[in-house]
């Protein structure tokens, strides 16, 4: 699960990496990421059902999800949905709450880039947000790449 503003590129060009460690990689667009629709209803669970449709169309039964950033909710949330379904997670500099900046520690450690970004944030409706991320984002379009 990529972070934001990254999307399905923001994977290794060479799938010949994945195939060569034997591993079936998917790198999926979030909604509003990449080209693909932005969804203002959606939620961390929604997006958790539809990643595990997504496997589940593939016949995959069976998934071990790397996330990082922005992208780490999402695979928390699909393994608390889908525990049959993912077998491991791994977090990489996984984001926090926008509400954990108000913990003076975390605002500290977050550096000004990331203060202004939650500061930005908590100011705003929840769809707006992607609205201002969105220029910032890489043009790619919605689909499942996959190294069998």
């Amino acid at each position: 699960m990529h972070g934001t503003p990254d999307s399905r590129w923001s994977r290794h060009p060479d799938d010949g990496l994945a195939v060569a460690a034997r591993v079936r990689l998917l790198a999926v667009d979030r909604p509003g990421c990449g080209r693909s629709d932005h969804d203002p209803g959606r939620t961390l669970g929604t997006v958790a059902d539809d990643l595990a449709a997504a496997c589940a169309r593939l016949g995959i039964t069976s998934v071990g999800v790397l996330a990082w950033s922005a992208g780490a909710p999402y695979a928390v949330a699909l393994a608390a949905r889908q525990p049959d379904l993912v077998s491991a997670v791994g977090l990489a500099a996984p984001l926090v709450a926008v509400t954990a900046y108000a913990t003076p520690e975390v605002a500290e450690v977050a550096g000004p880039g990331r203060r202004l970004f939650a500061e930005m944030a908590a100011e705003m409706a929840p769809d707006e947000v992607p609205a201002e991320v969105a220029p910032y984002g890489s043009c790619a379009c919605l689909a499942l790449s996959s190294a069998a």
